[in-house]
C-alpha cells in the first residue's frame, strides 16, 4: 500500500498537465504521458518495485504492443466483427443489460456498441483480441516439438571442462622443426640473460601545484592587477595573457621553494607537511606515471640519499632509495613467448643464415627506404636534477647553438670548445624502426621540422637535418633483423601471382584522392551567455525529463602490485589528494570513472561496494581483473526528482550548445548563400578558410574528418564546384568545395606485385599456423602436457562447470565453441579455429556431463513454457531492432 501510495503521488507530481506530451515514438506511432501513467498505475497495483524499474517496464510494454500491431499491418492480420463480437459474448453475454427473459439480447449490444462509451471500450477489446492473435501466431510458429525440446532441454544441462589456448599466428607460423623442446633447451641455454633487472624502492614526497594557486592569485590581485589595471594600453587579451604566465611562473616558485624545503626536513630526519610514499621501481619502463628516468637515477644514488626536486605533471617531486633487491630469475611460464621469439631467430640465423642474405640480395627492392642524415649534439645534464629543464650550462650552450645553427664552422667550434658529443645519424622514414632519440627525431621530421630540441632525462638533443635520400639501400646489418625467417620456408609459385592478377585485377586500383577546400566555424560553448531564466524555465517546462535512477559519480585506481594496493588508502587517510595517488599508481582502472553514471549499470561487486561507502571516502583494496582496485566515492545521487541546482550544469551545457550551435549554422548559412567559388570565401571570413592536401577520399580529412556522408556526391562534383548544403561537423559547420580530383587508376601487374606477393604470403603463413597447431594437437593427444606445449603461444588456460551460457572468450565464440564441445566426447581435441585475424584457438575437451531423458520428461511441461518464452522474447527484440524507436526522457 505504501509503494502505491507513494507512486501515485509522484504520477501526480510528474505528470500534471502533461497528458498530451508524447513521450516516445515507435515507427511514427505515438505513446503518451498518459498511456504511461496508467500503465505504470496498473503494474504499481502488484508489484513493490521502485519507481524506476516501474516506469522502464511500462515503457517497454506499451512499445511492445506498437510492435505488435505494426506487425499485424505488415502481414495484413486483423480482427472481424464476427470475432468481436464472439469474444464480447463469451465475456459480457451473461450482464443484465445485454439480456432478455435471461437470454442475450443482440439489439442491445448494438445499441451499446453505437454509444461513445460502447464505441471506445468496443475499441479496446478490439485492439487487446488483435494483440492476443498476433502473439498466439507468433508463439505457434516456434518448433516446440518432442524432439526439438529435447535437443535444447540437453544443451541447457550440459556441464563440462575444457582446455583451451589462443595461439598467436604469427608466433606458430613456422616449420616443425621448431619444437617446444628445443626452445626449452634454448632457454637453459641462455637463462643468465632472463633475469629480472635490478630494483629499487623508492620512498617520495609530492608538493602539488594545487596547493598554491590561490596564494599566487591572492597576489596577483593584490599587488600586479591595480598597477597594470591602470596602463589604459594593455588590452583584455593581453592581461588575460600576462595572469596566465604569472601565474604558471609564480605557483612553480612556490611549489619549488617548498619542495627544497622538504627535502631539507628529509635530510634532517624531520615530518614533511605532506605523506610520505613508497613504491617499487623496476626498470625504466614502470607501470606508474613517474618519470622513467627515476629508476635509472635511484640505481645511481645511495641509500637514503635525496634527489634534488624533479618536476613532474601534477607539481615537484622529491625522492630518496631506500632498498635495492639484486637481479633475479624469472618464471620460464611468466616470459615464454619472448623465449620462444628469441629461440625462433636464434634457431634460424643458425640454419637460415645464407639463404637470408641471398633473400636480401635478391630482394633489394623491398628494402629500400627514404632515409635522413641528422646530426645530433648532446648536451648533457646533472643525474640529480631530474626533469626539471635546463641548467644554467645547458640554457647558455642551447642559446649558442641557437644563434649559430646555419654557420657550420661556429657549431663545430661550440661542440669542441665544449667537448659536447657529436654524431651523424640515419634515421629511417619508413619501415625499419630507428634507436632510442632516433624515434623521436623520426617523427619531428615526418611533422616537417628539419631541426629542433629534444628531452632525453636530463640531457638537451639538438639535431639538424643535413642531407635526404629519398631511396636508400641499408646495409645488411640494418636489416638482418627485420626478415621474416618464414618467407624462407613458404614456397610460392609465382606463376600463380599473374593468374591471381587477371581474376582480381579490379581490386589492385590506387583510390580516389580529393583536395578540398571551404570555409568552417566552429560552435564553441564557453563564449556563449545564458540569462539565468532560460535555464529555470527549461527545468520547469521539462521537469519530467529530470527523474533519474540512484547514480553515483566515483574515482579509482588499478594496481597489480599488493603492496601499493594496502598503502593508498592509508596515504589517502594522512592527507594525500586522490588525484596524486591516481597520478602515482594507477595502471588503468577500465570502469567507468569520472562521469556520472547508473548504479545498477555496474558490476554487481562494485555496486554494492560503493553503495556502502559515504561520500568523499576511499574503500579498501578489492580483487579486481588480477589486480587491486581502490575505489574513491565522490558523491551520490539517490533516484526521484533532481532539483534544479543539481542538474544545472546539464542544462546549460544544452543550451550553450544549442545556441553555439546556432550561432556557427547562421555564420556558414551566410557564406554558403554568398559564394560561388572559392576564392570568394576569403571576401566573408579569411581567418576561418581551410585548404586540405590530396586525401584518399575513403580517409580522414584535415579540419573535416570523415566526409563518408558526402563523399559520393563530392567526387561527381567538378572541380571549384561547391557542396549542396551545408557539412555539419562534429563540433560545427563548413561551406565545402570540391578544389581537386585525382582519380583511381588500374594498377599494372608490376605495380601490384608487391600487394599480390604479400597477399600470398600471408595465406601461406596462416597455412603454416594451422600445420603447427595440428602438430602440437597430436602431441595432446600422445598425452603430451598442453601446459608445456602451449605456454610459448600464450598459455595453456582452463575453465570449470561451463554452461552453454558461460561467457569466457567474449561476444559469440563462447557460444559456438561450448555447442560444438558439448556434441562430442571427453578427450576430443578440437581442430585449430580462427578466432581472428592473428588467433588460432585449440581445446580439448576434459569433462562433459549431459542431464538424463527421465528428466526432460519430469519437467517437460514447465521446461515448454520457459522454452516459447525465450523464443518469443529474442522474436520480440529482433523485430524491435528493425523499427525506428525514438524515446524522449
Amino acid at each position: 500500500m505504501k509503494n502505491i501510495l507513494l507512486y501515485t503521488s509522484l504520477v501526480l507530481l510528474l505528470w500534471s498537465g502533461s497528458y498530451a506530451t508524447t513521450i516516445a515514438t515507435v515507427n511514427n506511432r505515438e505513446i503518451t504521458y498518459e498511456q504511461l501513467a496508467e500503465e505504470m498505475e496498473s503494474i504499481a497495483a502488484y508489484t513493490d518495485l521502485p519507481y524506476a524499474q516501474i516506469r522502464q517496464i511500462a515503457l517497454d510494454n506499451l512499445i511492445s504492443e506498437q510492435t505488435l500491431i505494426i506487425y499485424a499491418q505488415e502481414n495484413n492480420i486483423g480482427v472481424d466483427n464476427s470475432e468481436l463480437e464472439s469474444f464480447f459474448i463469451a465475456q459480457f453475454g451473461d450482464l443484465p443489460r445485454f439480456n432478455t427473459n435471461g437470454e442475450f439480447d443482440y439489439q442491445k449490444y448494438l445499441d451499446f456498441s453505437y454509444t461513445e462509451t460502447g464505441r471506445e471500450i468496443l475499441q479496446e477489446i478490439r485492439r487487446e483480441i488483435l494483440l492476443t492473435k498476433v502473439e498466439t501466431l507468433i508463439r505457434s510458429s516456434f518448433d516446440l516439438s518432442e524432439e526439438a525440446l529435447f535437443r535444447q532441454f540437453i544443451r541447457d544441462n550440459v556441464n563440462l571442462d575444457i582446455g583451451y589456448t589462443l595461439v598467436d599466428l604469427e608466433a606458430a607460423s613456422v616449420d616443425t622443426f621448431f619444437t617446444p623442446e628445443a626452445a626449452r633447451a634454448y632457454y637453459e641455454k641462455f637463462k643468465k640473460n632472463y633475469r629480472m633487472k635490478e630494483q629499487v624502492r623508492i620512498e617520495f614526497v609530492i608538493i602539488p601545484f594545487s596547493d598554491f594557486q590561490e596564494a599566487a592569485m591572492d597576489y596577483w590581485q593584490a599587488v600586479l592587477e591595480p598597477v597594470l589595471l591602470a596602463d589604459t594600453s594593455l588590452t583584455e587579451s593581453q592581461l588575460d595573457s600576462l595572469q596566465s604566465v604569472f601565474l604558471e611562473t609564480e605557483i612553480r616558485s612556490r611549489a619549488l621553494t617548498r619542495a627544497e624545503d622538504v627535502m631539507i626536513r628529509l635530510q634532517q630526519q624531520e615530518n614533511t607537511p605532506y605523506p610520505l610514499m613508497t613504491t617499487w621501481l623496476r626498470d625504466s619502463k614502470n607501470d606508474t606515471e613517474l618519470p622513467a628516468s627515476l629508476y635509472d637515477s635511484a640505481l645511481s644514488m645511495k641509500k637514503g640519499q635525496i634527489a634534488e626536486p624533479v618536476l613532474i605533471e601534477p607539481g615537484y617531486l622529491v625522492f630518496r632509495p631506500v632498498e635495492f633487491n639484486k637481479p633475479r630469475q624469472v618464471r620460464l611460464s611468466d616470459i615464454a613467448p619472448q623465449v620462444w621469439h628469441d629461440y625462433r631467430q636464434y634457431a634460424t640465423n643458425q640454419v637460415y643464415a645464407d639463404q637470408m642474405k641471398e633473400y636480401f640480395i635478391n630482394h633489394i627492392d623491398d628494402f629500400i627506404v627514404p632515409v635522413a642524415i641528422v646530426r645530433q649534439i648532446i648536451i648533457p645534464g646533472s643525474p640529480l636534477k631530474l626533469g626539471q629543464g635546463p641548467d644554467l650550462r645547458q640554457k647558455n650552450l642551447q642559446e649558442l647553438i641557437d644563434r649559430y645553427w646555419q654557420d657550420e664552422k661556429q657549431l663545430d667550434r661550440i661542440v669542441s670548445q665544449h667537448r659536447l658529443a657529436d654524431s651523424h645519424q640515419i634515421i629511417f622514414l619508413e619501415k625499419y624502426t630507428n634507436q632510442e632519440m632516433n624515434g623521436q627525431i623520426a617523427s619531428g621530421l615526418k611533422a616537417g621540422n628539419t631541426s629542433g630540441w629534444l628531452t632525453r632525462d636530463n640531457d638537451l638533443i639538438f639535431y639538424l637535418t643535413l642531407a635526404y635520400f629519398p631511396e636508400y639501400i641499408p646495409d645488411w646489418e640494418n636489416v638482418y633483423n627485420v626478415i621474416d625467417s618464414r618467407e624462407l620456408v613458404i614456397e610460392i609459385d609465382t606463376t600463380e601471382f599473374r593468374k591471381f592478377y587477371d581474376l582480381n585485377s579490379k581490386d589492385f586500383m590506387t583510390p580516389d584522392s580529393l583536395r578540398l577546400g571551404g570555409v568552417f566555424f566552429p560552435a564553441p560553448i564557453d563564449s556563449v551567455q545564458l540569462p539565468e531564466m532560460a535555464v529555470r524555465n527549461y527545468y520547469e517546462e521539462n521537469i519530467n525529463l529530470f527523474y533519474r535512477e540512484k547514480s553515483v559519480i566515483f574515482n579509482c585506481i588499478w594496481t597489480s602490485e599488493q603492496e601499493n594496493a594496502a598503502n593508498i588508502p592509508l596515504y589517502f587517510a594522512k592527507g594525500a589528494d586522490f588525484p596524486i595517488l591516481q597520478y602515482c599508481f594507477d595502471e588503468g582502472c577500465d570502469l567507468p570513472a569520472g562521469e556520472l553514471v547508473k548504479m545498477r549499470l555496474l558490476p554487481p561487486v562494485i555496486e554494492q561496494i560503493l553503495s556502502e561507502m559515504r561520500d568523499q571516502s576511499i574503500s579498501g583494496p578489492v580483487a579486481w581483473r588480477h589486480g587491486w582496485l581502490i575505489l574513491y566515492k565522490k558523491i551520490s545521487y539517490p533516484d526521484g526528482l533532481w532539483q534544479l541546482e543539481q542538474v544545472r550544469p546539464e542544462i546549460e551545457t544544452m543550451l550553450k550548445k544549442r545556441i553555439a550551435d546556432e550561432l556557427a549554422r547562421e555564420k556558414t548559412r551566410a557564406v554558403f548563400d554568398s559564394t560561388t567559388y572559392f576564392s570568394q570565401c576569403y571576401n566573408y571570413a579569411p581567418e576561418n578558410v581551410f585548404k586540405t592536401g590530396y586525401h584518399p577520399a575513403d580517409g580522414l580529412f584535415e579540419i573535416l574528418g570523415d566526409i563518408s556522408e558526402y563523399r559520393e556526391e563530392l567526387l561527381r562534383l567538378w572541380p571549384n564546384e561547391k557542396y549542396s548544403s551545408l557539412v555539419r561537423l562534429e563540433n560545427g559547420y563548413a561551406v565545402v568545395f570540391k578544389l581537386a580530383h585525382k582519380a583511381a587508376r588500374q594498377l599494372s601487374y608490376e605495380q601490384a606485385l608487391p600487394k599480390i606477393r604479400e597477399i600470398f604470403t600471408a595465406r601461406e603463413k596462416v597455412r603454416l599456423a594451422r600445420e603447427y597447431v595440428y602438430y602440437l594437437r597430436r602431441q595432446v593427444l600422445e598425452g603430451e602436457d598442453p601446459d608445456f606445449l602451449f605456454q610459448w603461444f600464450g598459455g595453456w588456460l582452463r575453465e570449470y562447470n561451463l554452461t552453454l551460457d558461460s561467457n569466457f572468450l567474449g561476444g559469440d565464440f563462447s557460444r559456438l565453441l561450448l555447442e560444438d564441445a558439448a556434441s562430442r566426447e571427453e578427450g576430443y581435441c578440437s581442430p585449430p579455429i580462427s578466432m581472428s585475424e592473428n588467433k588460432l584457438l585449440f581445446y580439448k575437451l576434459y569433462r562433459l556431463q549431459k542431464a538424463p531423458k527421465e528428466l526432460f520428461y519430469l519437467h517437460r511441461d514447465e521446461y515448454e513454457r520457459l522454452i516459447q518464452d525465450e523464443k518469443y522474447n529474442l522474436w520480440l527484440e529482433r523485430y524491435r531492432s528493425r523499427l525506428d524507436i525514438n524515446i524522449f526522457q
